[in-house]
């Protein structure tokens, strides 16, 4: 899919083994703009490896809804006492929220959208993030069908890791701003679900070996100030 820079188009496949890639001043028409910071309406108050799709694990008694800002920021507390602030939550069948904060202050908390057809939908209003301490995971363990991050027109900033990992196919159809580390360890694809989204590179992209991203349906890819490293396929 076409780079627009100016007025001009520019196609490329990335290609090789070990090849450290840098694409940089490219513009394009879509401006990645950060958005709004959300406030916490639901928090995950579960235990590790705890159910996203579970009511008894949010702090309002139910499942975060697409009018609510959902965050996993917060330590845990475990039946013994004490708390827990590195963690894993997992989301076993689709749902939408308003928006999404992952990785709070200390430790580490993870979020995987399992492989079996589940999608995890965030709004298009208020900002999403995966914060420095977040862990973003698509794709896990040994079905074949798809794990999505969807949403209309919403936007996804990475301050911290996603991973993309086998499991079926991975898809992104949101807007990603990349400020940490985006690893693709499987088949992905930015799809944009029938539409155009776009994918902004301040940080790092690694893709493993024998593993593609590939981006399509239109939509555009800039790399401003980041770096790919493509041992794999990154396509556009």
């Amino acid at each position: 899919m076409p780079v627009r820079s100016g007025t001009r188009v520019v196609r490329y496949v990335l290609l090789g083994a070990a090849a450290a890639v840098v694409v940089a001043g490219v513009f394009v028409t879509w401006l990645a703009v950060r958005a709004p910071a959300a406030t916490c309406d639901n928090t995950y108050v579960g235990p590790d490896l705890g159910s996203f799709n579970l009511a008894a694990n949010w702090s309002a008694g139910h499942v975060p809804t697409s009018s609510e800002n959902a965050c996993i920021t917060q330590p845990i507390t475990l039946p013994t006492g004490g708390t827990l602030s590195t963690y894993t939550v997992v989301l076993s069948s689709s749902a939408s929220v308003g928006s999404l904060s992952l990785g709070g202050s200390t430790g580490t908390q993870t979020l995987i959208i399992d492989s079996n057809n589940s999608q995890l939908t965030i709004g298009a209003t208020t900002g999403s993030t995966v914060n420095a301490n977040g862990v973003l995971v698509l794709g896990d363990g040994p079905d074949t069908a798809l794990a999505a991050l969807g949403a209309g027109s919403g936007t996804l900033t990475n301050d911290g890791t996603v991973d993309t990992v086998p499991g079926g196919t991975d898809l992104v159809r949101v807007n990603v701003i990349n400020d940490g580390l985006v690893s693709v360890q499987n088949g992905t694809q930015q799809d944009g679900n029938g539409g155009a989204t776009h994918f902004t590179n301040n940080g790092t992209v690694t893709v493993a070996t024998g593993h593609s991203y590939a981006i399509t349906v239109a939509s555009t890819v800039t790399n401003t100030a980041g770096t790919i490293t493509d041992n794999g396929t990154f396509s556009v």
